[in-house]
């Protein structure tokens, strides 16, 4: 017997195909509509217990036409654990949320026993939402992969977590109460135990990663300036260890709430708090990134996701064919086979492939003349010719 569980999805991730994702015990589906990833699925195998129990009531004077007893299936706990860390995963590029007040459960018979002995096929809850409205564009194999190596991120799932609460009460306005999400997830990973302001700041100012994500705080501050009307001053001038001195005395300052002086703060004034809100959001997103990127896109995960890609069906391989020229004037054919993630070639993972084959080329010290890319079948993807290549 396997149970599937559903949730609806709200995101704008754009994606033009899915497949299976099997990862571990569970294999996960995406739901797509008109491009766009609206629901998730992750089924898994359960055990004889963790059957529905249905029980008729033969009274004809009752209302009542059955008592159901859904049992505590103890698998769906890892499987939920394991849905907020796709959601970390996703979210960190893309605005996602999975409505875990939609979920969907169903009970999948494998054999005719199973299904004479199953009386409930599902049982749900559901809750209303609204779509994002705009829509940002990834290849699906991105999305799988994001998914399938949030599975083994269990030790940065609460930071990614505080990440993804903070991003919803900004975009709510409820800068107060993202800034704290925000620091949560700076403190947990970064100076977890600490309550002194002075050891904090030492703490944050002596880190590496940190001060990267200061770095693209200022592009943000700077890009907020050009191209927003409302402007933010009060982090204008700043240092970065100025900075870091004014978050954590924020930090300070609405912790140890006083009804005078810099510590007096009214929780119907929010917007009071977005400059310290927006910086962290910044901080704290940036490092989500280089977690979640850098584990998606590590070395001793790709292979192991590739095999997985295989075992979906998901695997396209495409031939390049060409002439290229060496630095010497020489003119030499070659041929290159490549694999990617996916079904069919995408556009967007054609180019990948195109800019790959560049970068073989130019380390043989040579430049592509023209070119064909095609699959295993012959039939054409993508051909170049010097004059477009051309610099």
């Amino acid at each position: 017997m396997k149970m599937k569980i559903h949730f609806k999805v709200r995101s704008i991730i754009r994606a033009f195909e899915e497949w299976p994702i099997n990862v571990g015990d569970f294999v996960v589906n995406y739901q797509i509509e008109d491009h766009i990833i609206t629901g998730i699925s992750i089924d898994f195998a359960i055990a004889d217990a963790d059957f529905p129990q249905v029980v008729e009531d033969l009274n004809p004077f009752s209302r009542i036409a059955a008592s159901i007893t859904i049992p505590e299936v103890a698998k769906l706990k890892e499987a939920r654990a394991f849905l907020r860390r796709i959601q970390s995963f996703l979210s960190s590029v893309a605005p996602t949320t999975i409505d875990f007040n939609s979920e969907r459960l169903e009970w999948i018979p494998e054999n005719q026993e199973e299904k004479e002995r199953l009386k409930l096929y599902g049982f749900s809850v559901s809750s209303e939402g609204t779509m994002y409205d705009d829509a940002r564009e990834l290849t699906f194999d991105f999305v799988a992969a994001l998914t399938y190596n949030s599975y083994s991120a269990s030790q940065q799932e609460i930071a990614l977590s505080f990440v993804h609460k903070g991003n919803a009460d900004y975009n709510d306005g409820k800068y107060i109460s993202a800034f704290y999400n925000y620091f949560l997830s700076l403190e947990t990973q970064f100076f977890a135990g600490y309550s002194d302001p002075k050891k904090v700041k030492i703490k944050i100012k002596a880190n590496d990663r940190i001060a990267e994500a200061l770095s693209d705080l200022r592009d943000a501050i700077s890009f907020q300036r050009q191209n927003y009307k409302k402007q933010f001053t009060k982090l204008n001038g700043m240092t970065n260890n100025m900075i870091v001195d004014h978050i954590v005395d924020t930090r300070g300052n609405l912790h140890h709430h006083s009804s005078r002086g810099p510590a007096s703060w009214h929780p119907d004034e929010p917007e009071v708090f977005e400059e310290e809100a927006f910086a962290l959001k910044v901080l704290s997103g940036s490092i989500a990134n280089t977690i979640v990127l850098s584990s998606t896109f590590s070395t001793e995960r790709s292979s192991d996701f590739f095999e997985m890609c295989k075992k979906a069906g998901a695997v396209v391989s495409l031939i390049a064919r060409g002439t290229e020229i060496t630095y010497k004037g020489e003119a030499r054919k070659f041929e290159s086979k490549m694999n990617i993630p996916g079904i069919k070639p995408h556009a967007a993972l054609v180019e990948r492939l195109n800019n790959e084959l560049r970068v073989q080329i130019g380390r043989r010290k040579s430049f592509p003349k023209e070119y064909v890319i095609s699959d295993l079948n012959g039939v054409l993807v993508a051909s170049y010719r010097r004059s477009e290549l051309a610099s």
